[in-house]
């Protein structure tokens, strides 16, 4: 289980990415916290790298109190819980990511 959900993060996430700079997806560029979701991201993603996984988590979470239908700060959350060696509250997060991703998709116009 624990390998499966760590190759799931990985190939979500971008597996092999040592040094992560935080770029904001194109597809949900929806911030109407006046970037200060974007912010925090920015920031969990730095405290993420150096190694200060609680810090990261706090930071996401304060995200997420600001944008709860923010799917990539739940990804990210996902990542640090696994990281931490939180299978449960790692596969929660991501499943909560995946859950508002394809209810973004599925409100798209595409035609």
């Amino acid at each position: 289980m624990r390998a499966a959900l760590r190759l799931a993060l990985l190939l979500a996430l971008g597996a092999g990415a040592s040094a992560y700079e935080y770029k904001q997806p194109t597809w949900d560029r929806r911030d109407e916290s006046g970037g200060e979701v974007h912010s925090l991201l920015e920031r969990a993603a730095r405290e993420h790298q150096q190694g200060e996984l609680e810090s990261a988590v706090s930071l996401l979470r304060q995200a997420l109190k600001i944008n709860s239908q923010h799917g990539e700060a739940y990804a990210s959350l996902s990542k640090c819980y696994a990281d931490q060696g939180k299978d449960q509250a790692a596969k929660k997060a991501m499943q909560r990511a995946t859950k508002i991703h394809n209810q973004q998709l599925s409100s798209w116009n595409l035609f």
